[in-house]
């Protein structure tokens, strides 16, 4: 904990700290020179070599000797990409049993907290401290560096965390209840009415169309107590970190939700999760038409039929919404 109010005090010293939303993540565009093309045709070891920052690429012979004694990881992209990268950094623990440090800059603030409780990470510093590893890199370069593979990709759930502030153990007790709990994220952070960022917001009036009333939904974005009230939604929390939201998920039976952060932190929990996306689809973690992705084995892909269609899609979430009901009760 010392540690994250230290890097809370640097950051707000400098004054980049007004607003930070780990709600929105930034979607990876289709890129071949990044790899992203061979991602959708399943050849992730090319991809992933594509994808490794240039100057990393040098340290695959250090990998393959075997011999880490500590290492120092830079954060990249959207807080959704280090979520779901974080699962190469426990492999770098169990294979070389290295000192771990993740260099954590302004706009992954909102990881702090979940990445001081893991068991894989031995320090949480901010950009500016001294990292005294042998080597450092960027997280997206461990998949490469590490020779993994399609069918080597470790995709069991990897953010296991045990310990909690005392504020935020009191909602164990509001979801300690036998309903179906479902929680619901629908927008990457902009007004739920617009399309937002690629298309990938979901008016939440959708969800009206959810008919099963053996359920009881959660909001998992934040804010939105006057909006989830007139829908019966339960809202735990007007402001939520990042940490308190893992929590929350742990204690679901299923999430819903819209690609953003959440469907990783969700998938890398090993929560049941359906993840929604919108006709065309821009990410290539999810292929073009498949309806599981071998990131997250919980995972179900449920798309839209054409651009900007959500009625089929809540249709179809009505119908195994259903069936997963019937076989809870």
């Amino acid at each position: 904990m010392k540690s994250i109010k230290k890097l809370i005090r640097y950051f707000s010293k400098k004054k980049v700290i007004n607003h930070i939303s780990w709600y929105e993540a930034k979607p990876s565009t289709f890129n071949k020179k990044s790899g992203h093309e061979d991602f959708r045709k399943g050849n992730y070891r090319a991809a992933f070599k594509k994808y490794a920052k240039k100057d990393d690429i040098k340290l695959k012979d250090t990998f393959d000797k075997g011999v880490i004694q500590s290492i120092c990881i830079s954060l990249y992209g959207g807080l959704g990409d280090n979520l779901q990268f974080l699962r190469f950094v426990k492999v770098i623990k169990e294979r070389y049993g290295s000192y771990i440090c993740i260099v954590v800059s302004k706009k992954y603030l909102p990881l702090c907290e979940v990445l001081e409780r893991l068991q894989y990470v031995d320090k949480v510093c901010c950009e500016e401290e001294c990292c005294s590893g042998d080597i450092g890199l960027s997280i997206k370069s461990l998949p490469y560096l590490l020779d993994i593979g399609l069918h080597d990709l470790p995709a069991e759930s990897y953010l296991n965390i045990d310990t909690y502030p005392s504020s935020l153990l009191r909602f164990n007790n509001e979801l300690a209840n036998n309903d179906f709990k479902v929680g619901i994220h629908w927008s990457t952070g902009k007004n739920s009415g617009d399309s937002g960022e690629n298309n990938r917001n979901i008016n939440l009036d959708y969800f009206k169309k959810i008919n099963n009333r053996n359920i009881k939904l959660y909001s998992l974005e934040k804010n939105n107590i006057d909006l989830c009230g007139d829908l019966l939604i339960t809202q735990l929390g007007e402001s939520r970190s990042l940490l308190m939201t893992e929590l929350i998920i742990k204690k679901m039976n299923l999430v819903i939700t819209t690609d953003t952060a959440i469907a990783h932190l969700s998938g890398a929990v090993g929560v049941e999760t359906w993840i929604l996306l919108p006709h065309p689809c821009p990410s290539w973690r999810y292929y073009i038409n498949e309806h599981s992705t071998p990131w997250y084995p919980k995972a179900r892909l449920i798309r839209q039929t054409s651009e900007k269609n959500w009625s089929t899609v809540f249709e179809n979430i009505n119908e195994l919404i259903d069936e997963k009901v019937s076989k809870y009760s």
